[in-house]
């Protein structure tokens, strides 16, 4: 511990439906069987509001939350190091530290929703730790990660291989701890499907814009619907990331709003609403209905309206903590026999599975990055339903900005080399994600087209389809595409009006 500091700064609330505080916390040696994590970022999830209004039995305040949190082993617990020695993994070398719970100063690890678990409950006994009767919740039972530093039970640590960070940073991998991991499980506990067959994902945000990717991963056809009329750009940003069709359920405003009460177009909006999840439902039981569902919205109106789209023996998985009931009629749910449930995180080790996958296919987490100084702005952005996909406060420097650098307007050529990107990694991502990350751009957006790209016919192929006089070199510099002409592609207009105005 004579390394490190004396105290560490966090984000706490002091109490039920009081504002953030910055607290300053004395940094002690971490106990027996918990790991001392220095924190480089923590994502903020819609469900921290529960520590703010005490939605959760039992918070002792003042409480700490975050439960998306990534960073370095900077100390670990005797017990934890006794059981090392035991085990003889502490001295094992080569290779990525995944097998056999080795925990290392420096190694790169992640703490989720999953706190910790007894070990010693008739459902942990039976491997279903998710379902631990004496389970910890991060941010919720103890401290999370909204802080410098967090002390995290041993059983919650994941573990993230070194080659996590060559194409995501930080922040990006927070969403996999919660959002990611969720998704992910849900689709592949989901029974009765096959690949190719139709998977529906109800909502474009946090959670959803995770579920296209896994779900086009493993092999589903994707049926994307959102309801967002503020975020038009959404079509596009769906099928760059995986969606195989777009279905919009945005409605169009009153032609007379002036004449209407708040009431009065409130209740249209719901009205108008309702009419446009049926006419989707219509169309997708013409298509055979949707095998997979997963509810990614909040709004339970929403998710009631759409769940009749699903198909015999198919399933519906809300993910989303929505705010009302949720449910089917029950003859057309036994006449289809039909699933509707729910899922939440997992543990570690089915995080690490997530983690794993990820990283093997190129999932990538849309993220904006705050200061943690910031932490209050981040956090109401959140709340105000206004993130670009994912929020996290990054502590220990300043924020980085893996695809867009600033000082010189590039892409770095790192990920159109072959070994650090797959089949959509090069023109999919490049055409969005600058675009999300810096939605107030003083200049021109410029592609860069590496020398190893150059030699991917079919990738420049479809890279120069989506920019206007794209130039194409194998100088080892690479030259840029001009991508202030950009808004004369009808493909990219959408996006770019909605994101840069």
């Amino acid at each position: 511990m004579e390394s490190l500091p004396k105290s560490f700064k966090a984000v706490a609330c002091p109490g039920p439906n009081q504002g953030w505080r910055y607290l300053t916390r004395p940094l002690r040696p971490p106990n027996p069987a918990e790991i001392l994590i220095r924190v480089h970022a923590s994502g903020i999830c819609n469900s921290d509001h529960f520590v703010q209004e005490e939605k959760w039995s039992g918070i002792i305040y003042p409480r700490v939350p975050g439960h998306e949190v990534v960073g370095q082993i900077a100390a670990v617990g005797e017990a934890v190091r006794q059981q090392q020695k035991i085990d003889g993994t502490s001295g094992a070398s080569g290779g990525e530290a995944w097998e056999g719970g080795r925990f290392e100063i420096g190694s790169l690890v992640g703490v989720g929703w999953n706190g910790g678990y007894c070990g010693r409950c008739r459902y942990c006994r039976k491997g279903d730790f998710p379902g631990c009767l004496e389970l910890q919740i991060t941010g919720i039972n103890h401290d999370g990660g909204h802080a410098e530093y967090i002390y995290a039970p041993a059983n919650s640590v994941v573990h993230f291989p070194p080659s996590a960070l060559a194409d995501a940073s930080y922040a990006q991998l927070t969403s996999l701890l919660c959002a990611g991991t969720t998704v992910y499980h849900a689709l592949r506990t989901t029974p009765n499907y096959a690949p190719g067959d139709l998977c529906l994902v109800h909502g474009i945000g946090g959670l959803g814009h995770l579920a296209i990717q896994y779900a086009s991963k493993l092999g589903l056809r994707v049926l994307a619907v959102s309801a967002s009329p503020a975020h038009a750009s959404k079509r596009g940003v769906a099928l760059a990331l995986g969606a195989h069709e777009y279905l919009d359920a945005s409605i169009p405003a009153p032609s007379s709003p002036a004449l209407l009460s708040d009431s009065e177009t409130a209740q249209l909006d719901v009205d108008a609403g309702a009419a446009r999840l049926a006419e989707i439902v219509a169309a997708v039981q013409a298509m055979g209905g949707a095998q997979v569902i997963l509810a990614t919205t909040p709004s339970s109106a929403s998710v009631n309206a759409i769940i009749p789209a699903v198909a015999r023996n198919g399933c519906v998985t809300v993910v989303a903590t929505t705010d009302g009931h949720v449910g089917m009629d029950n003859v057309a749910l036994n006449v289809r026999r039909a699933t509707i449930r729910g899922w939440a995180c997992g543990a570690a080790g089915e995080t690490e599975e997530c983690v794993r996958f990820s990283c093997a296919v190129g999932i990538k987490a849309i993220v904006k990055e705050w200061k943690f100084e910031d932490y209050a702005d981040a956090y109401r952005d959140t709340m105000e339903g206004r993130p670009e996909f994912r929020n996290a406060p990054c502590s220990g420097g300043p924020p980085r900005q893996l695809l867009y650098t600033e000082q010189d307007g590039r892409i770095p050529s790192f990920l159109c080399k072959p070994e650090n990107r797959h089949s959509y990694s090069v023109w999919r991502w490049a055409c969005y994600l600058q675009v999300l990350s810096r939605p107030q751009l003083s200049k021109p957006l410029r592609l860069c087209v590496s020398a190893s790209t150059h030699n991917d016919c079919g990738t420049v192929r479809r890279l120069s389809n989506l920019l206007i006089n794209p130039i194409v070199t194998s100088s080892p510099d690479a030259l840029f595409a001009p991508w202030s002409m950009a808004k004369q592609d009808s493909r990219l207009r959408g996006l770019l009006d909605s994101e840069l105005g």
